[in-house]
């Protein structure tokens, strides 16, 4: 009897030690697993945080936002190419910031006698309640505006760009963190559509060679 005391005590010793490291194991098998795997799709851009990926049905493609950390996915834009016509989109800008995303998106659509073309843009905070606003806007050569020049990114979701006119006139818009849509600061010519950035609590441009500067609503 004395001498199968030690066998016991080291089965449980054994039993002991497997648990241990399963036990071990399990968070770091939790944490490898990709919240924002999805059947089929392709990674546009990732971080650490964001993963950015399109899924691809017949002729259209839709592009995702997704924080990893949840497995959150939020719509971006839709872009459609058709094979039997001159239909097509094409995915632009691709920014990420955080747990943001913002990116842009042109398009065709091979109706009448010229055709339509367009552009696309949609914000995105991808934590949970976060806001997304999307707006889609007409490029033919008779309309206003000819597309979105330059789009800039801040972590926290605030977003900025400068839209394009078909003019002289260019136009700057500023997207707040928490702001459903966005505020016009400048309609104006001789805006340098590359200078767009963030400075300080605001934005800034160049104008006419002056440095221009708004408030991020």
């Amino acid at each position: 009897m004395l001498a199968a005391v030690p066998a016991r005590s080291r089965l449980l010793t054994l039993i002991l030690a497997v648990a241990a490291a399963l036990l071990a194991t399990a968070p770091a098998a939790s944490a490898g697993r990709d919240r924002c795997a999805v059947a089929r799709s392709k990674t546009v851009k990732q971080t650490s945080a964001v993963r950015v990926l399109s899924v691809t049905r017949k002729q259209e493609t839709t592009y995702y936002g997704c924080l990893r950390s949840t497995g959150r996915r939020v719509r971006l834009v839709r872009t459609f190419n058709d094979e039997e016509s001159l239909s097509s989109g094409r995915l632009g800008t691709v920014l990420v910031a955080g747990p943001s995303v913002a990116v842009t998106a042109t398009g065709f659509d091979d109706i009448g006698p010229d055709g339509s073309e367009f552009e696309s843009l949609a914000v995105a905070d991808l934590t949970r309640g976060g806001r997304a606003y999307r707006v889609g806007i007409s490029t033919n050569d008779e309309d206003q505006y000819d597309g979105f020049a330059k789009l800039i990114l801040r972590a926290d979701g605030a977003a900025a760009w400068i839209v394009s006119g078909n003019g002289d006139y260019d136009e700057v818009d500023v997207l707040g963190p928490a702001a459903d849509r966005p505020t016009p600061v400048a309609y104006a010519k001789a805006i340098n559509e590359r200078s767009l950035a963030f400075g300080g609590d605001g934005v800034t441009w160049a104008q006419g060679g002056a440095t221009q500067t708004a408030a991020i609503p």
